[in-house]
Order: C-alpha cells, then sequence, then structure tokens
C-alpha cells in the first residue's frame, strides 16, 4: 500500500501518519510513502519514499483522511490514543551516533514564534526565559539549541517571526550551540543529535512530539490561558505522549514551573520514582491511591497506570487524571506452576511485566487502585535510601496486621507488591503467576543489597474484599475527615475509631471536624 501525508502539519505527521505507515512496514505490507521537502529522515524504513513540494497545512488533513488505507490518529486531539493500527518506529536505536557527543550530558532545547491560532505568539522561550535556562544548565550541560528562524522549505502556514534570539545567544551565550550553526540537512542531523540526549525542554508541536520519539525526558512547556493547546484539558501530553519513544513526559504551564522542573530533574538530579499501579472498575479505591501519591512531597514522580483492553468502565474514570496509561491483554494461556515459588495462575501479574517496558529510568515501586500511601513523605523516606544496586524495603500495613513481622529477607505471605523499590536496571519478571511479590522481591534481596526502612510507608485500604473487583464504599464523611485529621495529628490510626489517646485532644479534633 501508499501512505501520504498529503502535507498535514509536522505533529499530526506525527502523531497520524508515521505510526501507522511503520505498522505496515513491520507486516511487509508498506509499498510507498509520500510527504514533504526534507521528510526523507522520518521515512529512512520506507521501500520507495517521495518528497514533494508545497507547504504544510492544517487543511491538507482531509485529504489525508480520504485515502484508502486507514489513519486512525490523524484526528490528533483525543483523549485516548488508537493502537490498533500504531507501531513508532525506533528512531533512537536506528539514529544514534559517534558524531555528536560531548564531554557533558547534552540538553536539546527548542523554540518556535510564531502565530498560533491566528493571534500573535503565545508559546515560546522569551530571551529572558532563555538566560535563565542557559543560566541554570550551562555549569553541566551541553546546551544545543533550536533557533525560531526556518527554511522556508519547512514552514507550514504560520510562518516563523523575528525573535532576535540568534544574535541574543551569540553575543551572551557563546558555549550554547545553535542548531542553525551545525546544520546540513535539517531533520537528519535533528534525530542524530537528539538520538544521542535523554533531556529534552519543548512546548506544544511537532519538536514535542518528535523528542518523545527519543526517550528520556521531556519537559513540554504550554500556557493555559483563554486560548489554549486542547491537549491541556485532553491530558495528551501526560496520557500518551510517552507511548512514542517510552519518554517521561513533564508538563508546565508558565515559565516558574519550567524553571523549577529543570532544577529538580537536571541540577539537583532528583531521581524519577516511577509507581505502577493497576486498576479496573473500581474508582473509589484509585482516587483515595492517586490522592495519596499526589500529596508525596517529593517532586519526581512518574504515574503509570495500568488498564485491560476494552475495559471502557476503567477509562471513564482514569481519563479524569492526566498520568501516562497503558493497556494489556490478558494471556488465555494457563500452563502450570513452574515451582512452589509460583501460585495459582494470574494473569492480572504478567501486565506488570509490560507496565514495566515503559519505564525508560529512574525507580520503580508497586501499587494497586486499593493501597495508598501513609504520610506525605513516603516517597521521601523512600529516595532518600535508594541506590542503583539497592532495594529498598519497608513495612505495610494490612488491616490490622503489619508486614513483614521481621525486618529480614523476605518469606511468603509476609511480604507484599507494596512494601519495595528497586532500580529500573535491576528487572525481575512478575509471570502470570501468584505470588509474585514474594517471588520479585525475594530475587531483589538475592541480587543487590537490601535496604530496610522500619516504618509502615503504605497500606491496604479495605482488606474486605479479598482481593475482589467491588469497589470501595463512600465512609461516612464526618467520619472519613476525623479519621484523617487523626492520622496526622496521631499517626496511622487505620479506619477503627478507637485509640490510646488523651481525651482533651480527641476534643480538639472534633472540634476541627465540626468547623469543617
Amino acid at each position: 500500500m501508499k501512505i501520504s501525508s498529503c502535507n498535514i502539519e509536522f505533529g499530526y505527521e506525527l502523531i497520524g501518519v508515521i505510526p501507522t505507515a511503520y505498522f505496515y512496514h513491520k507486516l511487509g505490507l508498506l509499498k510507498e510513502t509520500e510527504s514533504g521537502i526534507g521528510s526523507s529522515p522520518l521515512y529512512y524504513f520506507s521501500p520507495n519514499h517521495t518528497e514533494v513540494k508545497g507547504k504544510r497545512e492544517f487543511e491538507n488533513k482531509s485529504l489525508a483522511l480520504s485515502q484508502d488505507v486507514k489513519l486512525p490518529n490523524v484526528n490528533i486531539h483525543r483523549t485516548w490514543l488508537d493502537l490498533s493500527i500504531f507501531e513508532p518506529p525506533p528512531y533512537k536505536e536506528y539514529y544514534k551516533n559517534d558524531k555528536y557527543k560531548y564531554d557533558k550530558p547534552t540538553v536539546c532545547v527548542f523554540n518556535r514564534y510564531n502565530k498560533e491560532w491566528g493571534q500573535p505568539p503565545i508559546n515560546y522561550f522569551s530571551l529572558d526565559c532563555l538566560d535563565k535556562i542557559f543560566k541554570a544548565l550551562k555549569p553541566s550541560h551541553q546546551i544545543i539549541y533550536w533557533g525560531v528562524d526556518l527554511p522556508d522549505s519547512l514552514q507550514d502556514q504560520n510562518n516563523s517571526m523575528s525573535l532576535g534570539d540568534y544574535q541574543h545567544i551569540k553575543k551572551n551565550h557563546k558555549d550554547v550551540i545553535i542548531f542553525q550553526d551545525i546544520v546540513k540537512d535539517w531533520n537528519k542531523d535533528t534525530m542524530e543529535i537528539i538520538a544521542n540526549c535523554e533531556r529534552f525542554i519543548s512546548m506544544n508541536g511537532g519538536y514535542s512530539i518528535l523528542a518523545s520519539y527519543f526517550g528520556g525526558q521531556n519537559i513540554i512547556f504550554s500556557k493555559k490561558g483563554h486560548i489554549e493547546t486542547r491537549e491541556i484539558q485532553l491530558g495528551s501530553f501526560e496520557r500518551w505522549y510517552g507511548e512514542f519513544g517510552n519518554s517521561q513526559i513533564c508538563y508546565v504551564s508558565d515559565e516558574e514551573k519550567l524553571l523549577k522542573k529543570i532544577n529538580q530533574l537536571w541540577v539537583q538530579n532528583l531521581p524519577t520514582m516511577n509507581i505502577l499501579m493497576r486498576t479496573a472498575r473500581r474508582p473509589n479505591y484509585f482516587k483515595e491511591c492517586v490522592s495519596s501519591i499526589q500529596r508525596q512531597n517529593y517532586p519526581n514522580i512518574n504515574i503509570i497506570i495500568g488498564i485491560e483492553e476494552g475495559d471502557k468502565a476503567t477509562m471513564r474514570y482514569v481519563s479524569e487524571y492526566k498520568h501516562r496509561v497503558v493497556f494489556y491483554k490478558k494471556d488465555s494461556e494457563q500452563p502450570k506452576p513452574p515451582s512452589d515459588d509460583y501460585g495459582r495462575w494470574f494473569p492480572y501479574n504478567g501486565f506488570i511485566d509490560k507496565m514495566l517496558s515503559r519505564v525508560s529510568n529512574g525507580y520503580v515501586m508497586y501499587l494497586d487502585d486499593d493501597d495508598e500511601l501513609c504520610g506525605n513523605d513516603a516517597i521521601s523516606n523512600i529516595m532518600s535510601q535508594v541506590g542503583i544496586d539497592k532495594t529498598v524495603y519497608w513495612r505495610t500495613k494490612i488491616g490490622n496486621r503489619i508486614i513483614p513481622k521481621d525486618l529480614g529477607e523476605p518469606i511468603r505471605c509476609d511480604i507484599t507488591s507494596n512494601s519495595f523499590c528497586h532500580h529500573i536496571s535491576q528487572l525481575v519478571k512478575w509471570d502470570n503467576f501468584k505470588r509474585g511479590d514474594y517471588r520479585v522481591s525475594s530475587q531483589l534481596w538475592k541480587k543487590t543489597k537490601p535496604i530496610y526502612i522500619d516504618k509502615v510507608l503504605a497500606r491496604c485500604q479495605d482488606i474486605a474484599n479479598g482481593g475482589n473487583r467491588q469497589d470501595k464504599k463512600v465512609q461516612n464523611n464526618d467520619n472519613k475527615v476525623l479519621c484523617e485529621i487523626l492520622d496526622r495529628k496521631f499517626g496511622d490510626v487505620g479506619d477503627a475509631v478507637y485509640f490510646d489517646i488523651d481525651y482533651a485532644d480527641v476534643l480538639e479534633v472534633l472540634k476541627k471536624v465540626k468547623k469543617l
């Protein structure tokens, strides 16, 4: 088959055309491709690619949709990406090279300055903002900067406007490499440079999508306001931009948040805590679990949510949250357990292996939707102890029981998935059987250095369901508020309202509840 981009805008092509073309290439069904000037590096996999003249225009979307081949994601403003005909090309692997390597880690900064939605420029990095970015990063990084001026052949209907960035950087930041000074083939050179990079600063538009194909951490800047990109409301940046190349997407809405995030990730070098969370038709449990994560005072947390394919009820409530989502398909095969360390057939544990494949950096811990973190500093406590060669263990509360009973090597039925954390390089397969928490934690104990935190840092919200899928009942609000206040004041008191504390303190708490 032949697939043409019909010269739609660059971002639309990256989302709606290229992953479909590569999908058919992998099946051996792609005959030829066609796109605009300079597009050949994007279609390196095509048996026969043709470049056609003409500006990229939004109006060409209808032409792209009228082709015989189905392009399900050309309508890019969507809550969920259609993954039925979707396979992003492995650009990072293909374009990795020794040409663009530097003594310091590289940060790629992409700027633009043009009309947006018929208005004057809205999303761009001002000269003052660039000064602050460069000041923060120059001591420890090699910065490569894509200026706002594009070649005429690559312009769409919203041509670049003058910002004065080239002259400003030449004068004030001589150690910043300006891409326009080294480019020979715009798209090929861009992809060869960013293939060697793990850190990107971009904004809504084509560059933010292209950078997402290359893994690492991508800070995407886009202002909120009366006129704003629809990706903000839909949660597209956080929910599915990571699917192009397993990027960690960090969306920020203003310059202050941008500079703060740059400082956290690449100046302080705070490692990422990736929290993998499965959920299925339990919105109340899920809400409490996510809330406990959002209350954490550690600033670099990446939530990845696992949902079974076709579970529309779960998709409805998860769509209210802006976090990365991974879909999985339940394996119907039911082999016998290989040993006593494996329990009965349980394909839901195999889902964790697929979620792990979506993590590209940092550390990993596991929460199910009926778990929650205890206190606002649980993640900070864990991250203060982590190391690439370490596994960090802590205590978990299940009803009135605290596990593990003894701080030592994991014991079957005395360990749970929400009570340990490891570096992503220390991978152990969960497989499709019960006892995965014991099996994985035990293997990690043997291959890494175990570190124990003698604190309860997580708990199961309610054990009455025994692992069944019914949702948590909504509690009486006054009692719920009372328990939350007591937790903050006296530590974890659980759901039962019985405690050995001073009566005057109880009265003080009750007064607060009444005021609320």
